[in-house]
C-alpha cells in the first residue's frame, strides 16, 4: 500500500514560484522580439512616405530629354540641357547625323550605368 504524502507550505509556494518565473521569462522574451522587430521595421516604413527625388529616374523610365550630341571617336554621348549630366548611348546609329546638334529624343534612361537606349530623335531649333 502506498502511502500519500502532503506537500508542506515551502514546497507548493517554491512550485508556484518556479511557475511565475517560467511565465515571466516567457512574457519577457516575447517583450524582446516585438521590440526587435519593431525597430527592424521602423526605418522602411519611416522612409516609405519620402517622395522620390524632382529629378530622381526610374530605372528603365521612358522619357523625352533635349540636349547636345557628343562624339569621341567611336563613342557617342548625349548632354543633357539641365543638368549638364553626360550620358553614353547604347544604340548610337540614330544620332550619328546629329553630332554637336541640339535634339529632343525618346529614351529608355538606365541610370545606375549612366546610359541611354535612343528610340527617336527630333532637331531643335537654337
Amino acid at each position: 500500500m502506498q502511502v500519500l504524502r502532503s506537500e508542506g507550505p515551502g514546497i507548493r509556494a517554491a512550485r508556484e514560484r518556479k511557475g511565475f518565473m517560467v511565465a515571466k521569462k516567457v512574457f519577457s522574451l516575447a517583450l524582446a522580439l516585438f521590440a526587435g522587430l519593431a525597430l527592424v521595421s521602423f526605418p522602411r516604413a519611416a522612409h516609405a512616405g519620402i517622395p522620390p527625388q524632382k529629378d530622381h529616374v526610374e530605372e528603365g523610365a521612358e522619357k523625352d530629354i533635349q540636349g547636345t550630341v557628343k562624339a569621341s571617336g567611336s563613342k557617342v554621348q548625349f548632354v543633357t540641357d539641365g543638368d549638364g549630366k553626360v550620358w553614353d548611348v547604347i544604340n548610337p546609329d540614330p544620332l550619328k547625323g546629329h553630332i554637336n546638334e541640339h535634339v529632343q529624343i525618346n529614351a529608355h534612361l538606365f541610370p545606375s550605368r549612366s546610359s541611354l537606349h535612343v528610340h527617336t530623335v527630333k532637331k531643335l531649333k537654337n
